[in-house]
């Protein structure tokens, strides 16, 4: 199984880096939501990845003090990363954003269901 494989952790290396292109990010996420609906992994996977969860999502949607990205700004993928666009992504990477925001949340509000979580939760919801 991926979680035993260490596979959590590699997705969450990955999705930490500020390397990783916005679509590759998109597909961790994505794995991340899955994940996050497996009941025997929810308290492992929140204790590991709620602050990076949050914080990509913030990031990507401009919440928590977060400046607007220069995705949301409409700014092409090579202006805001730098990098050459990568065949498949839209001018301004909207798809692949709604996609961040959307499995974050997700993955969120999913880790939020289980009993245990409750604390880190709320520890979380002070720090921010």
């Amino acid at each position: 199984m991926l979680v035993e494989e260490a596979g959590l952790p590699a997705l969450l290396l990955v999705a930490g880096s500020t390397l990783t292109q916005l679509r590759v990010l998109a597909a961790v996420c994505n794995a991340l939501l899955n994940l996050s609906s497996y009941i025997p992994v929810m308290v492992t996977m929140a204790s590991t990845s709620l602050h990076l969860l949050l914080h990509t999502q913030s990031r990507h949607s401009g919440l928590l003090g977060y400046a607007a990205t220069a995705y949301n700004a409409g700014k092409t993928a090579t202006e805001a990363q730098g990098l050459p666009l990568v065949e498949g992504e839209g001018s301004t990477c909207s798809q692949w954003l709604r996609q961040v925001v959307f499995c974050c949340g997700g993955a969120l509000w999913n880790l939020s269901r289980h009993p245990d979580n409750r604390m880190a939760m709320q520890q979380l919801e002070l720090q921010v």
